[in-house]
């Protein structure tokens, strides 16, 4: 019994050891795969570090993930500003002006070129601290130069266009020369009716050319447009208004008569101060005056074309009334168009070849503004016997030599060729150019019609200017004033004749618009 128990017990030991062994070798057996793992890894590893690149990864062998690093950026130009600029940490040098302290750093105030000379020894000693700035342009203020000096610190400005001419006074004292290279692009950038005349101003006080440039060009494409309110020719200056109607380029609405009322509008607003008034007070305010008074303007009205208005006794009759011209000077536009019209009757025409300085100081200039596309109409009045049709039609435009209908409402031409020159100008609300056919010439026949091109836009709220010459011209509009002596000066007054369109049965349905 007992050599059966102690069998059984050695056989149950004797198990529970084989069982034991068996755990503990699987034990050892997965850790010695590990370590022969690891081994193997380890000795492939230096196995590649001793053999280069000549070796090629296989597709198994993926490389081991670079550990991931996070950037923070450091806004150290607001920071510098804020504890530089604005708390005046550590500042070294006071600067007063316009009853206004700030306390900043030599170091950044180095960058404009005020600063470096008034820092150097020429001017001060290196232990001063403190400068009282003297400002003699009243367009600098406090705004203007805390926004200019921020700028040394922020590397950076901020400038509104309703106060550019503070930054810009302000960056123009302290001669700092990328501040005024901005504000001359934001205002060349932001012209308006409202900000021309300002921005002008501006720009000719502190030599910003490209905002000069740009509002030239602006007010010879629109200021048929601006000269209609009394503010804008009330802030005009005469040297702005010669220059504007001295250009070549100027594009005009309806006919002469336009840039004669806006002269005659800025004349009386000079002469009166007032802004509002009924044409029968101007009229009698220009009869008032004697004849001849207005010719020391000379360079400025012998920029409007009288010749191509006198083709009806009203008009006539206005212009003596007005004293802008002298009876004499009237007379003698008469002569030259009576002339002018029998060298035409004669059968003579215009070359085919005309220098650009011939064409613009003698050519008809017209224009409309047109609230939407597909329009045809003409401009009333007498021509030679030419009844030019201009029409709109599916953002195409023609020229058209009407003849076949209106033999009542129009004297015309049956010549069979006309040769034409011209050049027709489509400009959207804002001075944009949507169409500029450039100089061209084209010979039409009777009811033959010329594509002048198209407009990729809609033709809506837009203004067509042409200049054309269709007839051989009589003298040039300057040649009447060479012998009138006078000086330049500032004043005129205003008046406005609208346009008169009416309907016409001829073939093409165009409108008739006044060029008297």
């Amino acid at each position: 019994m007992g050599n059966a128990y102690s069998n059984y017990a050695s056989s149950r030991e004797s198990s529970t050891s084989s069982n034991s062994s068996r755990t503990s070798r699987t034990t050892l057996g997965e850790s010695g795969k590990a370590q022969n793992v690891r081994r193997a890894i380890f000795n492939h590893s230096t196995a590649i570090s001793n053999s280069g690149s000549r070796r090629r990864r296989t597709t198994s062998e993926a490389p081991t993930p670079e550990p991931m690093i996070k950037k923070a950026k450091l806004d150290t130009p607001t920071y510098l500003h804020q504890k530089l600029f604005v708390e005046g940490l550590k500042s070294d040098v006071v600067i007063k002006a316009l009853d206004k302290t700030w306390r900043l750093h030599k170091i950044y105030l180095e960058q404009c070129d005020y600063f470096s000379v008034l820092f150097s020894e020429r001017w001060g000693t290196p232990e001063k601290n403190i400068y009282e700035l003297e400002v003699v342009d009243s367009r600098v203020n406090v705004k203007g130069l805390e926004n200019v000096f921020a700028s040394l610190y922020k590397n950076e400005i901020e400038i509104d266009v309703e106060n550019v001419s503070g930054v810009l006074a302000a960056a123009s004292m302290l001669n700092l020369v990328v501040v005024i290279d901005r504000c001359d692009d934001i205002m060349a950038e932001s012209l308006s009716e409202d900000n021309i005349l300002n921005f002008l101003e501006l720009s000719e006080a502190y030599g910003c050319t490209k905002t000069r440039e740009a509002s030239m060009l602006l007010l010879e494409r629109l200021f048929w447009k601006f000269s209609q309110k009394t503010t804008f020719l009330e802030k005009l200056t005469y040297d702005h208004l010669l220059e504007i109607c001295c250009r070549r380029d100027l594009c005009i609405c309806e006919g002469e008569k336009d840039l004669y009322h806006a002269i005659r509008r800025w004349f009386y607003i000079r002469g009166t101060k007032q802004l509002e008034c009924t044409d029968s007070e101007m009229c009698k305010y220009f009869n008032s005056l004697p004849s001849g008074h207005f010719y020391k303007y000379h360079l400025l009205l012998r920029n409007i074309r009288f010749q191509h208005m006198i083709t009806s006794k009203r008009t006539m009759e206005k212009l003596k009334h007005d004293h802008l011209l002298g009876t004499d000077m009237l007379d003698c536009m008469m002569k030259d168009l009576w002339n002018t019209l029998l060298v035409n009757e004669d059968k003579n025409e215009l070359p085919a070849e005309v220098k650009d300085d011939f064409f613009y100081s003698h050519c008809r200039r017209l224009g409309r503004h047109l609230d939407e596309g597909n329009k045809c109409w003409r401009w009333a009045g007498y021509d030679f016997g030419l009844d030019l049709v201009v029409r709109c039609q599916f953002k195409t435009i023609y020229l058209i030599r009407n003849f076949s209908r209106d033999h009542g409402l129009f004297q015309l031409s049956v010549r069979p060729k006309c040769r034409i020159h011209y050049r027709m100008v489509i400009l959207s609300n804002r001075g944009e150019v949507l169409l500029d056919s450039g100089r061209k010439m084209c010979v039409l026949a009777l009811d033959e019609k010329e594509v002048v091109g198209q407009v990729t836009g809609e033709l809506e709220n837009v203004s067509i200017h042409l200049f054309y010459l269709a007839a051989v011209p009589g003298p040039a509009s300057d040649s009447y004033w060479e012998t009138v002596e006078g000086t330049s000066s500032t004043e005129e007054p205003n008046s406005d004749e609208s346009s008169v369109y009416h309907d016409s049965p001829d073939s093409e349905s165009a409108e008739s618009m006044s060029s008297e």
